[in-house]
């Protein structure tokens, strides 16, 4: 098998286990039917993010966590739970979550980011 025949069968099964049609467009000139819009996603596994983090970035968080584990009266802070607050209040459908997203935007404009 030429690597350009494994590639398109790992392709064919790859694009199988997600249930979307494989259009191989050497074999036909019909257009393809319309996927159907990806449906709400439903709570499975969990889904792991990874951050690069300057620095400099991350030392302030590290203190900052630092601060908020002694106001709290805890041990300590995770950081996890600190990002996963920070994604829920900028999901939040309220004004305020509106705010943050805009704000969010905003600096994503101003820093470039990719």
């Amino acid at each position: 098998m030429t690597r350009a025949n494994a590639a398109k069968s790992k392709a064919a099964r790859l694009a199988a286990q997600r249930h979307t049609p494989v259009v191989d467009p050497e074999a036909s000139q019909e257009p393809a039917a319309p996927v159907a819009a990806r449906p709400p996603a439903v709570e499975r596994k969990a889904v792991r993010v990874t951050v690069d983090l300057a620095p400099a970035l991350y030392q302030d968080f590290e203190d900052w966590r630092r601060d908020a584990a002694r106001e709290l009266g805890r041990t300590r802070v995770k950081s996890v739970d600190v990002i996963r607050i920070l994604l829920r209040e900028l999901m939040a459908s309220d004004a305020d979550g509106a705010e943050r997203s805009a704000a969010v935007m905003a600096a994503l404009r101003r820093e470039g980011s990719t």
